[in-house]
């Protein structure tokens, strides 16, 4: 069985102050080494997005509006057709983000603008760490984890790859 942990000063941990002429290059190193950065006093969606081009290519999502932000929120009904799930008030199984695509982004940034009133909780999960944990206590799974064309990712319409990869920089890919 995989652990499950709460990292309730996961915010203050990866905290990275994002003004400043230095500000991309303090985030971007905490993303190296961490794979997870945290931030505050981002105050509307434009500075979000110009925070996000500084330290990643910014790319429409299938849901994106024209500057490429998603923006979730309950939209009532949408959210019972399938895929749209996370325009909804109930919770989200825990999935990758555009898993329907051959080359999805390596990296993805969350800001919140405006609070839910209830909820809104976001719930990450440290891939590297998966992929260890079934490594030390299920090996024969992984390997069927990294076969190439192993799983089917986004439905009939969708594309085979594996799980987890190698990444160039010797990383692992999920």
């Amino acid at each position: 069985m995989i652990e499950v942990r709460e990292l309730p000063d996961a915010f203050a941990d990866y905290a990275v102050e994002v003004t400043g002429p230095t500000a991309a290059d303090r985030l971007a190193c905490r993303l190296r080494e961490h794979g997870l950065a945290t931030f505050g006093g981002v105050s509307d969606r434009g500075a979000a997005t110009r925070l996000a081009q500084q330290v990643m290519d910014v790319w429409p999502h299938r849901d994106s509006e024209p500057d490429s932000v998603t923006v979730v929120a309950d939209r009532g009904d949408l959210s019972r057709t399938p895929g749209m799930a996370g325009f909804g008030h109930d919770g989200l199984d825990l999935h990758t983000e555009s898993s329907t695509v051959a080359y999805p982004p390596q990296l993805m940034m969350l800001a919140c603008v405006t609070a839910a009133s209830e909820g809104g909780a976001c719930v990450l999960a440290d891939g590297h760490l998966v992929y260890q944990r079934v490594s030390e206590q299920q090996p024969e799974l992984l390997e069927l984890l990294c076969a190439p064309r192993s799983v089917l990712f986004g439905g009939a319409s969708g594309h085979l790859a594996s799980v987890f990869g190698a990444g160039e920089d010797g990383r692992v890919t999920v």
